[in-house]
């Protein structure tokens, strides 16, 4: 899921960063690293959100009260007699 569109970052970016850093990351480590809220800052509740490691349940609420589309859940094959 892409968390920040002004500098294209993933979920996945962010994530793995985080994995990789031998010490705990702020909000400005992101912005420094990943360029994270260093545009219109509407990724910044969500980026922190996984910094401090919510859940996917609790970052799409995140993203619902700032006002962010979520996107669709992704779903299987479509069902051939429903797409008729």
């Amino acid at each position: 899921m892409i968390v920040c569109i002004c500098k294209s970052v993933r979920e996945r970016d962010i994530r793995e960063l985080i994995d990789s850093s031998q010490e705990g990351l702020r909000m400005r480590d992101l912005r420094d690293r990943l360029g994270v809220s260093s545009e219109c800052g509407k990724c910044a509740r969500r980026a922190n959100c996984l910094l401090k490691g919510c859940s996917r349940d609790t970052a799409v609420n995140v993203l619902q009260v700032s006002g962010a589309r979520t996107p669709p859940e992704p779903v299987g094959r479509p069902d051939p007699a429903v797409a008729m």
